[in-house]
């Protein structure tokens, strides 16, 4: 369970920043790719737990934006969404990205993978 420690690292960030500016959080904005394989509830399961007792998260909400998977494909050049191979074994590791022109599994992942604190709304003490 990654999201968890994901959460985590969140959490200490937004908290550290929060107290720096001597502030309350009200929100805290994340933007997480598709790629990142961070399941959502679980996510926010984890704030939950860790931001209970934090004196500048408390009661705090958490705002999660879901970001589409872009590739560049090496071989013809298409740049955009992805097509996953069709692939038993994506149950069990991550999936096979091919390119939707082309057929090519030469791309590269441009977009999507990530889990970025966007924006965090603070009330002034």
């Amino acid at each position: 369970m990654h999201e968890f420690s994901t959460m985590a690292e969140v959490v200490r960030v937004v908290e550290d920043e929060a107290r720096r500016r001597n502030a309350r959080v009200k929100e805290v904005r994340l933007e997480v790719g598709e790629l990142s394989f961070l399941c959502e509830e679980q996510l926010r399961f984890a704030f939950e737990v860790l931001t209970e007792q934090s004196d500048v998260l408390r009661g705090s909400k958490l705002v999660i934006e879901g970001v589409k998977a872009e590739i560049k494909c090496e071989h013809c050049g298409y740049e955009g969404s992805v097509r996953y191979a069709d692939d038993f074994a994506y149950h069990f590791s991550p999936p096979i990205l091919q390119c939707p022109r082309c057929n090519s599994f030469d791309v590269r992942i441009v977009k999507g993978r990530g889990c970025v604190v966007k924006e965090i709304v603070v009330t002034l003490d």
